[in-house]
This record gives C-alpha cells, sequence and structure tokens, in this order.
C-alpha cells in the first residue's frame, strides 16, 4: 500500500474518490483506509506470530462496521487503530471499558491519543486545559459527573476566562470519549452552556507607560529590548513577527 500522513483533508478526498482505489497506509499509526463503492474503509494490519492479520472495525456484538472512515472522525479512527493493536499484542483478549474509570485516567488516555493527530502548540494548550479540570473532576469516578460537578467546573476561575474556556474544551472531550467507551450515556458537558467569553479591555497604554517600557528596555539592552522596542514601532502581531524574513523587509524604503 502506498504510504502517506493521513489527515481530515486526505480521508475526505479518499472518501469522495478522488485519490483512486489504491489502499493507503498512515505514516503516524497502524491506519490503513481503501475506497469503496459507498464510501471508505478502514483496517489495520499487524503482523503476529510470523503471519499478517488484518482487523476490520466491528461493533461490539462483532459485525462489520461498513464504510468505517465515512463514519468515523480521524481521531476516532486511531484511538481504534490503537485499541486493535493492543488487543493483538494481548493474544486477542478484548480491552473491555473500565466502568469505574476516573475521570484522570480518562483524561491521561485523551492526551496521549491526542499527541498523535495534534500540532505540539494545541497539545500544549489542551495539558493545560486538562491540568486545570482536574482540580475539579480529578479522581472522580466519570459515571459521578454530573451536572453540579459540570456546573463547578463552568463556573471556576471567573478571572481567568481563558483557563476555564480551555478547561472546559479538555472536559468536553474527555466526556466525548467516556461516551464512545459506554462509559456514561452522553455527555453532561453537552447541557450547559459554556463559559462567558472575556470581556473586552477598556483600557489601552498610555504614552506615559510606553514611555516607561521604552526608558526600561533601553537601561536593559541587549537582543531582548531590541525587540521589545521593535514591537512597539510596527503594528504587527507577535506570529507576524516572529515569521518575518530578510526577504519582505526593505531597508532602503523603510518598509515590510
Amino acid at each position: 500500500s502506498r504510504r502517506v500522513r493521513f489527515s481530515a483533508s486526505f480521508v475526505s478526498q479518499v472518501v469522495d474518490g478522488k485519490r483512486g482505489d489504491h489502499e493507503w497506509s498512515d505514516v503516524d499509526s497502524p491506519l490503513k483506509i481503501k475506497k469503496t463503492s459507498s464510501g471508505a474503509q478502514y483496517v489495520v494490519v499487524k503482523k503476529v506470530g510470523g503471519r499478517l492479520v488484518r482487523i476490520t472495525p466491528r461493533t461490539p456484538a462483532g459485525d462489520v462496521i461498513s464504510d468505517a472512515a465515512t463514519l468515523w472522525t480521524l481521531p476516532q479512527a486511531r484511538a481504534w487503530a490503537k485499541g486493535a493493536v493492543v488487543d493483538l499484542v494481548t493474544h486477542g483478549k478484548p480491552t473491555k471499558p473500565d466502568p469505574v474509570a476516573t475521570f484522570e485516567s480518562l483524561a491521561a488516555e485523551h492526551l496521549e491519543a491526542y499527541r498523535q493527530v495534534a500540532a505540539p502548540a494545541s497539545v500544549t494548550s489542551r495539558a493545560y486545559g486538562i491540568r486545570h479540570a482536574l482540580t475539579i473532576l480529578g479522581e472522580l469516578p466519570v459515571p459521578d459527573v454530573g451536572i453540579t460537578e459540570a456546573a463547578r467546573l463552568r463556573d471556576a476561575w471567573p478571572s481567568s476566562p481563558s483557563t476555564a474556556t480551555r478547561a472546559w474544551i479538555a472536559a468536553k472531550e474527555i466526556m466525548r470519549l467516556a461516551v464512545e467507551r459506554e462509559i456514561v450515556p452522553f455527555n453532561v458537558l453537552d447541557a450547559l452552556k459554556s463559559p462567558k467569553r472575556p470581556a473586552s479591555r477598556d483600557r489601552y497604554p498610555t504614552l506615559q507607560d510606553l514611555a516607561a517600557i521604552e526608558s526600561a528596555a533601553v537601561a536593559h539592552g541587549g537582543p531582548g529590548a531590541a525587540i521589545v522596542r521593535f514591537l512597539m514601532r510596527l503594528p504587527l502581531r507577535r506570529a507576524a513577527a516572529a515569521t518575518l524574513r530578510w526577504g519582505e523587509v526593505d531597508l532602503d524604503a523603510g518598509e515590510l
């Protein structure tokens, strides 16, 4: 099969028939995907005891899930593939969901799976949210996470809406995993509104503030001070300044 790094857009192209009828292998997981007459199908192929074993997604009752690639998101498929390999390594013994899994244990599992599919910056943000969600839900058995606990999580950190939002998003994804594992029947966080967005700031630096920053930068010196003074003079976002290239700079005209 042909190897490529799977992405949501790549899978959509296979489903739509834009990648031909080849079987494709994911560089980052044991997944394989192939076009079918009505969508696309995921499989896992693993060598066990000297022979190749081909695993197709099935329901708990053992029925084949046709066109799994059409039904699942890529993170769901990668999580299934990882579990399928674990089952093979443990001689085919099925791994059953733990009915008394704690929020903390499920959070660790979720973050590990998220690392396989997300960019490092997104993983760092998700880990930050999980860390704060654990202060509210940590060792609580997942089935015990109810409306009261969800409301406590939503209303925590009123002085830091960004922290509350990231904790809420992380918890929601972890509870979604609990639903997929049939540990809980539904995601209780879906029943509540998300934390409120932070209000717009009504204060901006005054000329006196900017003068104080400028004076401190000059007194400090060094490359860091030069960067601060550079950013104070140009209407650039941090990401734009960090990725600026010499080819974008015209020193003669004084322009970017």
